[in-house]
């Protein structure tokens, strides 16, 4: 069963994935967090429910004090179907362009969205559709409008077309834009129109027939199930189904609310179960999907390091009713493992808060509290007993035991579904890394850039806690003695094992803290270079790898100079390690930052050379002190003619230059002793041994002659 599941959620998971529209849908709402999240915390800071607070507040600051938190409210949630409209047909033309190949302007998709809701909102307009409550219907319009405009603008003789120089481009785009924005326009100019002539709008339409039906099921069970099914389905898909039966909710269960205060004020305990404070207290618990339950299951059961602070984060959020870090970031909008407990969990909820209300074992909601009111406190406000709080933490354990196992299965599918994310990103990077080609990760609209914005996050974490090693290959020459060693970054990742090394560095350029980790890698390498000094090892070179960055920065070789000094380690045995391509870059602030560290006795090798877009001038011109050979020429170097007389020809450069020549994946002896007939007697390769952690590198060396 748990396997059938399995696959069904993520073969579902990937068709969400890869479709354009439910992606820009999610990024969209994802991209509103901020905005929801201060919208909260000025709903919090106005309706905290403490008397003495709001009295403190008014004293303080004067009986206007909420007037800017209000408006804040009003600029976040206010606006939020609108700026949910145009991102989602921002995101999705975007998306669909590059899929397709299509042209299609995403600005004129946004603006055409804006214009058919506004014909849908009819007039006098009225400004609350622009906030939550037309949340559902600003992300259909802009569904609808985004595909209807893609469809009309990849239709050539639509396309208006102006050749003439100097023609300003925007205005090309505009010409190209005008009969497909004006069909893409009809279809709700005509519903508008139909509307208008009702005399009534699709919202009201909507909302007057939604109350109908809720009216008409009365105070059931039935209807209490119908009310949190269809807030949760929406929920699912994005909507905010609060605010879509917000409605149903002012009209008919805050009324049942006042009503059951009347009746209990009179002496007369009989009353209307189904009231909003019902739905607010003993169902959206934490949220929509009581998602407190899961965050509580989370810290139970939850084993992967970054779900777990993700949780963490968002728990006091989540005290105060407020969830969308949960729903969105998690996520659990769109995610298909999370639909059953996301939407069974409030069914319980409302099952058995009907029945403990029906029983007579928990009092009649009678009291208004805020939704922000935090779960306990709140209970027992609206029913004016303990008794409420006591259901509440019953629904909470039940909700806790029942997301337990798809906390646990949601684990293993994100290890499984990150995994894979995790080889098409190393895939994609090296496919790049092969033309040079270096583009942001973390921008990629699907799991790659996921996975690549969480590695980001994850290692500016260990880099503060200084939570990778460095390796040390050892480098030999003819005789077998150990000569010097090259330093190796690496970072165990506790879910991918060792990262690609170029990846570390790819990320850490993106996420803007590579001077960060170069200085760490500096520091780390002459701190154990001091530790091999110590035991005795002070004339093997040590050798450090540097980026075109790190190169171009002014103050380089102050720094190295700093820690040599520091640690007491001496210039001469630190090898500064370049590509070849840095080396031929004609770039001025490199080429001077390696003349200082010539100048200050620091020895500099060139690696991979031999790539076949070398630069001899430049083996006259800076004088280095070893060439590696690239790996390609010494694997092919027993088979392959064109290798070994290029390998010759590098010799005897570096007879005639006064370098040293190494060759690094030496992996067999018939390799080595080729290598050798053609010159090279310094080698470096699994033949050896493989890159070893220091305690490991010593334990090597003790077994080992040096020379």
């Amino acid at each position: 069963m748990n396997t059938l599941f399995f696959r069904w959620a993520t073969k579902l998971h990937n068709r969400i994935e890869n479709s354009c529209l439910l992606g820009a849908i999610r990024h969209s709402l994802t991209l509103m967090i901020p905005f929801m999240l201060i919208g909260s915390c000025a709903i919090i800071i106005v309706s905290f429910p403490s008397q003495t607070y709001q009295n403190l507040m008014t004293q303080y600051f004067g009986h206007t004090w909420s007037a800017l938190f209000v408006q804040i409210r009003m600029a976040t949630f206010g606006l939020l179907s609108l700026l949910t409209m145009i991102t989602v047909s921002n995101l999705y033309i975007t998306a669909i362009s590059t899929k397709t190949k299509t042209y299609a302007n995403p600005n004129i998709a946004s603006l055409l969205t804006v214009v058919n809701y506004m014909i849908l909102m009819g007039t006098p307009l009225d400004f609350e559709l622009l906030g939550t409550t037309g949340l559902f219907f600003s992300i259909l319009t802009a569904a609808i409008t985004s595909l209807l405009y893609v469809k009309t603008v990849s239709i050539k003789t639509l396309n208006l077309s102006i050749y003439s120089s100097g023609v300003n481009p925007y205005f090309g785009i505009a010409l190209k834009s005008i009969l497909p924005s004006a069909i893409t326009l009809l279809p709700f100019i005509i519903l508008g129109a139909l509307i208008q002539h009702q005399g009534s709008t699709i919202f009201i339409e909507v909302n007057t027939l939604l109350l109908k039906i809720f009216s008409n099921l009365g105070d059931t069970l039935f209807a209490a199930l119908l009310f949190s099914l269809t807030i949760h389905v929406l929920w699912f898909f994005g909507i905010h189904g609060n605010n879509i039966l917000d409605y149903v909710s002012q009209n008919l269960y805050l009324n049942a609310t006042l009503d059951n205060q009347t009746l209990i004020n009179v002496g007369d305990y009989t009353g209307t179960i189904l009231t909003k404070p019902f739905f607010d207290s003993f169902v959206l618990m934490g949220g929509a999907g009581a998602t407190i339950s899961l965050l509580l299951a989370i810290f139970i059961w939850g084993k992967q390091d970054n779900i777990r602070r993700h949780g963490k984060m968002s728990l006091i959020p989540s005290i105060f009713n407020i969830n969308e870090l949960v729903l969105f970031g998690l996520p659990i909008v769109l995610e298909p493992l999370y639909l059953i407990p996301f939407i069974l969990v409030p069914l319980i909820h409302t099952t058995t808060a009907y029945l403990a209300i029906s029983l007579g074992l928990v009092p009649y909601t009678q009291i208004i509290v805020e939704w922000t009111t935090p779960i306990f406190l709140s209970g027992y406000l609206t029913t004016g007993s303990i008794a409420g709080s006591l259901l509440q933490l019953f629904n909470l354990i039940v909700g806790v035991l029942i997301y337990k196992p798809f906390v646990q299965l949601s684990e293993t599918l994100a290890l499984k579904r990150d995994l894979n994310s995790y080889n098409r990103l190393l895939n994609t990077f090296k496919e790049d890394e092969l033309l040079n080609y270096f583009p942001s990760l973390s921008k990629y609209n699907n799991g790659i850039g996921n996975i690549a914005t969480i590695l980001i996050a994850e290692l500016e974490l260990a880099i503060k806690k200084n939570a990778f090693n460095m390796f040390y290959q050892p480098q030999f020459n003819v005789h077998n003695n150990v000569f010097g060693v090259e330093s190796l970054l690496r970072w165990e990742h506790p879910r991918y094992g060792f990262i690609y090394p170029p990846l570390i560095l790819a990320l850490a350029e993106e996420g803007g803290f590579a001077e960060v980790l170069s200085q760490l890698i500096i520091i780390n390498v002459i701190r154990d270079t001091s530790e091999l000094n110590k035991l005795g090892y002070n004339d093997l070179k040590v050798s450090i790898n540097l980026s075109a960055n790190e190169l171009k920065s002014e103050v380089l070789v102050d720094k190295l100079l700093d820690i040599i000094h520091r640690f007491d380690v001496l210039e001469d045995q630190i090898s500064i390690e370049i590509t070849e391509q840095l080396a031929i870059s004609n770039n001025p602030k490199i080429h001077k930052t390696l003349s200082r560290l010539i100048e200050n006795k620091f020895s500099i090798s060139m690696d991979d050379f031999g790539m076949g877009h070398s630069s001899l001038m430049y083996l006259k011109t800076i004088p280095f002190d070893t060439i590696k050979l690239d790996g390609s020429l010494v694997l092919d170097i027993v088979s392959n003619p064109v290798s070994q007389e290029i390998i010759a020809s590098i010799h005897y450069l570096s007879q005639s230059l006064g370098f040293k020549l190494l060759a690094e994946y030496v992996e067999t002896t018939t390799q080595r002793d080729k290598l050798i007939e053609f010159g090279c007697t310094n080698f470096q390769g699994y033949l050896y041994s493989k890159a070893l952690p220091f305690n490991t590198l010593i334990e090597f060396l003790n077994n080992h002659p040096k020379g």
